[in-house]
């Protein structure tokens, strides 16, 4: 698991919570000047999901870009094909996989 998304993603088992008979598995998010807050189970999917859009969207850009800023001077004809092979790859994921995600 990317350690971006596993960071992101808290699931804490068993956690006795006050109030609630046996143990409980909850989601917990980080929220900015709070700290942690706790998923209700109808946002869970959809927030799973935007995190999952957001770590893989900035992982192709971050691909993009060093596939991209490479000395094309330096690369036999053979690594060039590769590398444009790579660029095109890298830009049809980012434009039309994550739609489908």
């Amino acid at each position: 698991m990317n350690k971006t998304l596993a960071a992101a993603v808290i699931i804490i088992a068993a956690l006795p919570l006050v109030g609630c008979a046996g143990p409980k598995i909850i989601a917990l998010r980080t929220k900015p000047g709070v700290g942690q807050e706790i998923v209700r189970p109808a946002e869970q999917t959809a927030w799973a999901m935007e995190d999952a859009r957001s770590v893989i969207t900035s992982e192709i850009e971050k691909a993009r870009d060093r596939v991209s800023n490479i000395n094309l001077e330096q690369l036999s004809d053979g690594e060039k094909a590769e590398n444009r092979d790579a660029i095109a790859k890298l830009s049809f994921f980012r434009q039309n996989r994550l739609k489908e995600i």
